[in-house]
């Protein structure tokens, strides 16, 4: 092979790369990619004082290149065997801070929905879910969580 030859396979094999780098790129840019992050809250006020009860905060993250629709956000419950598991979603009167669902989450944006852990359900849930308006369940999970779900389950046994 002369050397006009070998750059002409390195240009093609670059070309190919790329194509594939970019196909690739395209296909995950389309896709909906929501995280889900339950986190433990303590409402404080200025002097940094307890003034309420703890709270179990629900970021949804949305890291897609568009704009996806949030409408229902809660908590998993039970071990699941199907695609689609048991919920619990947080009724809009126990919400004491976040938006209003559904709502239109822009891309690279994030919300978070703040609910009482005593106005959560009396059962064992697994998991913090988002659906999108598609019918998307995003899952996420948290060492926060766990704890949360242990305050209750102790709660539970102490009565």
């Amino acid at each position: 092979m002369t050397w006009s030859n070998w750059v002409t396979l390195a240009i093609a094999l670059v070309g190919a790369c790329l194509g594939m780098f970019n196909t690739w790129q395209g296909l995950r840019d389309r896709a909906i990619r929501l995280r889900v992050i339950p986190t433990f809250a303590e409402p404080v006020d200025d002097q940094m004082r307890k003034v309420g009860p703890p709270c179990l905060s629900i970021q949804v993250q949305n890291l897609g290149a568009y704009p996806v629709t949030i409408e229902e956000v809660g908590l998993l419950i039970g071990k699941t065997k199907s695609d689609l598991p048991r919920r619990a979603p947080f009724p809009p009167k126990h919400i004491i801070m976040g938006p209003a669902l559904p709502h239109r989450l822009e891309r690279h944006d994030a919300i978070s929905l703040v609910v009482p852990i005593n106005s959560l359900p009396d059962q064992d849930f697994t998991g913090a879910y988002a659906r999108t308006a598609a019918g998307r369940i995003v899952r996420g999970q948290s060492a926060a969580l766990i704890d949360v779900a242990d305050i209750i389950s102790s709660s539970r046994r102490s009565r």
